[in-house]
């Protein structure tokens, strides 16, 4: 049971079991289910009802037994686990981020799906991508939300949504020189580096995510991406 993450999903209430994103997290994280130390996720749900939301927090300390689960939401929120720690903040504030950064550390997995709106994603995905493990993976959730002027996102090729980010940091990403250096992965991240070659974030139902390749592949990573709720 506890590695069966659509089931996990059901048990504990977390909207993840009514869309294909088990299978996928379970694809890339599966047979690191022993190994994952750290754990984030923007987005607790249930609006601004502290006793609500807190689903995929609970779904997460079950799939991960020995992980720390962190969990940010706009709003004050009342979610108990051993392993569970709630913060509240706007994902969207570099203050906050930076405080955010420091008390996490260096995250396995980090997982965005707080308010899809597409300057939050921006904002959340250039403060702590720099701060993510070697090997770890930055999940965004819901980029379907790209599309949706209600989310800031228009029609394919619309600035300023999750995907043009994407595809125009992407070569950022990849680039392990800066890897050695938060403060450097930041600032070309912030620029939007358009250096060489973009090449497109995958996407799959959704979701996509970008995986930080592990220090012993450093020398031999030119350009990467793979694909990867409440």
């Amino acid at each position: 049971m506890r590695g069966n993450l659509r089931r996990l999903a059901e048990i504990y209430g977390s909207d993840k079991w009514q869309k294909p994103y088990p299978e996928l997290y379970e694809r890339h994280l599966g047979d690191r289910r022993r190994t994952v130390r750290t754990v984030l996720e923007i987005g607790i749900g249930g609006g601004p009802r502290p006793e609500r939301g807190g689903a995929s927090l609970l779904m997460w300390q079950r799939y991960f037994p020995r992980a720390r689960i962190f969990g940010v939401d706009l709003y004050p929120k009342k979610v108990r686990g051993p392993r569970i720690t709630v913060l509240q903040g706007d994902q969207s504030d570099p203050v906050f981020l930076a405080a955010l950064a420091r008390t996490v550390g260096t995250p396995d997995v980090i997982i965005d799906d707080g308010s899809h709106q597409q300057a939050h994603i921006a904002a959340s995905f250039t403060a702590l991508f720099p701060i993510l493990a070697p090997g770890g993976v930055y999940v965004i959730e819901d980029m379907h939300t790209a599309y949706l002027p209600e989310y800031g996102g228009g029609p394919p090729g619309h600035p300023g949504t999750a995907v043009s980010f994407a595809s125009s940091s992407l070569t950022a990403i990849s680039s392990f020189r800066y890897w050695t250096s938060p403060a450097k992965a930041s600032t070309i991240l912030s620029s939007g580096s358009r250096d060489s070659a973009r090449p497109g974030l995958p996407q799959i139902s959704g979701a996509a995510s970008s995986h930080r390749p592990s220090r012993a592949n450093r020398h031999r990573c030119g350009q990467c991406g793979s694909a990867g709720e409440r």
